[in-house]
Order: C-alpha cells, then sequence, then structure tokens
C-alpha cells in the first residue's frame, strides 16, 4: 500500500490525529497541502500551513517514510531552507518524520546530526508507541503499521470502542479512517470481503466510506452513479471543481472513471487529478 499517500489524506481530512501525535494543541484553522514554489518550480509535500489569522504560529513539514532513504534528511532540511528564502515572513516551524520503526530510518545521519538534534525537529516510531498511553486517534493511526494477521481483530476492537462513544462528526471520520486503513491494506479484498472482515454487514454500511464510495453508485452499478459519485468525492476533497475539469469527468468511460474513484484515494492535491486527467485523455 501506498502508506505516504494514506497520512497524507489522513492528515488531510482529519488534522487533529497529527497535532494528538506531536503532543501540540490544536490550532484551528491549520491547513494540510502540498506547497507550490513557483520560483524554482520546486514541490514540498506535506506541510501544515497555520491560518492567516495566526502567522505566529509554526509550520509544519511532516515527512512519512516507511522505506529507508539515505537522502530523506538531507533532501528534508534542503527544502525546509528554500522554503524559508522563499518565506521570509514565517516565524516559527517544526519538521516531523514519521517512521513505522526505528530500522527503517537511514543509516548515515552523522552529516545531519546537527539538524535532527534541533528541538524543533521530532522522530516518530509508530511501533513504539504503547497502546495503553496513547489515545483513540493514534491507537487508530497506529492501526497502519499492524500486522495484517492481526489487524482485522484490532479493526473490530476499535471500532466496538468507537461504538460505545456518543454518535458525533468525529466519531464517525474515526470509524471512516479505520474502513479506509483496511481497504489500503488489503487492497485485493472486495467490499463485501472487508465488511466481513470488520464485522456486520449492517455496521460498515453506516460507516461515510462505504455510503460514498460504493452505496452511492457502485453498489447500484449505474453509470450515472458512478459519476455522481465521483464528483461528489473530488469536490468533497479539493472544493469546487471548475465546469471545464467537470467536463473532462463526465467525459471519462465507466472504466475510467472506476480507475478514478481507485486513484483519487492516493491524490494530495488536485494537481494530482489534473495529472490523471491529461494521462488519461
Amino acid at each position: 500500500m501506498k502508506t505516504d499517500s494514506l497520512f497524507y489524506s489522513l492528515f488531510q481530512q482529519t488534522p487533529q490525529i497529527f497535532f494528538e501525535l506531536i503532543g501540540a494543541e490544536v490550532t484551528p484553522g491549520y491547513r494540510f497541502d502540498a506547497i507550490e514554489v513557483k520560483q524554482i518550480a520546486f514541490r514540498i509535500d506535506g506541510v501544515f500551513l497555520p491560518p492567516e489569522t495566526a502567522p505566529e504560529q509554526p509550520v509544519y513539514f511532516v515527512e512519512v517514510q516507511f522505506q529507508r532513504d539515505e537522502t530523506l534528511y538531507r533532501r528534508l532540511f534542503a527544502e525546509i531552507c528554500v522554503f524559508f528564502t522563499c518565506h521570509p515572513e514565517v516565524e516559527a516551524w517544526r519538521a516531523v518524520i514519521i517512521y513505522p520503526q526505528r530500522a527503517t530510518e537511514q543509516r548515515r545521519v552523522q552529516p545531519h546530526q546537527n539538524f535532527i538534534q534541533l528541538p524543533e525537529v521530532t522522530r516518530f516510531y509508530l511501533k513504539e508507541l504503547p497502546d495503553a498511553e496513547i489515545s483513540l486517534p493514534l491507537r487508530i493511526l497506529k492501526l497502519i503499521v499492524e500486522p495484517e494477521v492481526t489487524a482485522p481483530a484490532k479493526s473490530r476492537q476499535l471500532l466496538e470502542t468507537l461504538k460505545a462513544s456518543p454518535r458525533d462528526e468525529i466519531v464517525q471520520r474515526l470509524e471512516e479512517l479505520i474502513v479506509t486503513i483496511i481497504v489500503y491494506k488489503f487492497p485485493q479484498l472486495t467490499r463485501e470481503e472487508i465488511a466481513k472482515m470488520l464485522g456486520t454487514k449492517e455496521s460498515f454500511k453506516q460507516t461515510r466510506f462505504y455510503q460514498d464510495v460504493f452505496e452511492e453508485g457502485l453498489e447500484q452499478g449505474l453509470e450515472q452513479g458512478e459519476r455522481s459519485l465521483l464528483l461528489k468525492l473530488l469536490n468533497r476533497r479539493f472544493g469546487v471543481l471548475p465546469s471545464a475539469k467537470v467536463a473532462q469527468i463526465e467525459a471519462l468511460s465507466v472504466e475510467q472513471m472506476e480507475n478514478l474513484v481507485e486513484a483519487q484515494v492516493d491524490f494530495s492535491a488536485v494537481a494530482d487529478l489534473d495529472n490523471w486527467l491529461s494521462q488519461t485523455n
């Protein structure tokens, strides 16, 4: 599974999970996005930008690294310096690197040791987070590194815990996160198999993920339903799309729409949608 894309999608939809992970108070208005530095044709993925009304709040640079990359720290700190050069108004920053375990971290860190030891830099190793001491949202986040053999049982436990909580939008989002993670971990399974894995089919149908991705179009197998569903998903993720882009999507074949439904899960910005459409057409 494309773990970095999954993390970026989760942080985009539920930013409070990121702030719980780093132990910081949530400041309303933070936006998680990819940043284009147009002056030098440079793109930085995974940045939490503070609201315009709170410029004194830090910019968070997020790296999710599930495969060893011996150039990670060189690239990360270079990107941060480039960002500061182009945004002199920034007053504070933090860098957060998320690993599944220590063994994934690059071996040669000595050239970057002074940067790594800065108080602004934090490294997290998900497998070291103790279940007994972390919040429910972080336990859900840790499901990403749960072994496949135990992930189904762990996901059912988390869903049962959520069932005992008062129903609100946050609980619904957390349920959606569990389902999304399981879909990523088991891409070869059908929706019926995933429903069985997570418990009863009815409880699975109550999640927004099922309602958005299956019930309102794909489940019915109707072309118009698929098109409406696809536009709804994209509008929810990237805002109202321009009419020209909508026309491009409406011109797609049924097979292309189904491919886009799957591909959009990995999109982190509207530019990814543009690239997909240009390659398809």
